[in-house]
């Protein structure tokens, strides 16, 4: 069975699905704080919010988009093209479709898309976000240290897919079009 991945640019009535995606990044670190319930969805509503705008204020000619499967919002993803670099602001699934490879296809769909531009792909990432196993096992490296946060990248000739199946050419989510779509077999395992 042929599962459809595809962004869409993101719309205001994306909202709440945006903060429930921001939520579910937060869940672990929000754990660990002696807030209630209460507190910590006021918290977590503050900050996504803060989030939004500071994005939409500081990256407006950034890619805002929503990741979908078969039609669901499972994730978002944020980038920012430039003529030198390809910068990833944002890549975030929901609980529920971690680890099943959704995400590393986006990687690779964006890193083929840095390597035809012949640019770098660079992010931040948090320095005790699990995730950085994940962008190490892509290829990233730190480039800087940024306190909290530490800055990867990876060139366009250090990147080759190792994940053995096809990702198509051309920009993912940009902003001349939407409705990209990613063909990916529902049974990849990898």
């Amino acid at each position: 069975m042929q599962a459809r991945l595809r962004l869409r640019p993101c719309v205001a009535a994306d909202a709440e699905l945006l903060h429930s995606i921001y939520a579910a990044t937060r869940e672990q670190e929000l754990a660990q704080w002696p807030l209630s319930a209460e507190q910590k969805a006021e918290f977590l509503r503050m900050q996504s919010h803060a989030q939004q705008t500071h994005y939409q204020a500081h990256y407006a000619r950034a890619s805002f988009c929503c990741v979908e499967l078969d039609g669901q919002v499972i994730g978002r993803l944020y980038v920012l093209r430039t003529p030198g670099e390809t910068h990833l602001m944002d890549i975030s699934l929901l609980p529920a479709w971690r680890g099943q490879g959704w995400g590393t296809m986006l990687m690779e769909r964006l890193l083929d898309e840095a390597r035809s531009a012949d640019v770098a792909l660079t992010a931040h990432v948090a320095i005790d976000n699990l995730a950085r196993h994940w962008y190490a096992r892509l290829g990233f490296h730190d480039t800087e240290d940024l306190g909290p946060y530490v800055a990867i990248a990876i060139r366009p000739d250090q990147h080759s897919p190792q994940h053995g199946y096809s990702v198509p050419s051309g920009a993912i989510c940009p902003l001349s079009q939407s409705n990209t779509e990613i063909p990916h077999v529902s049974t990849f395992s990898g």
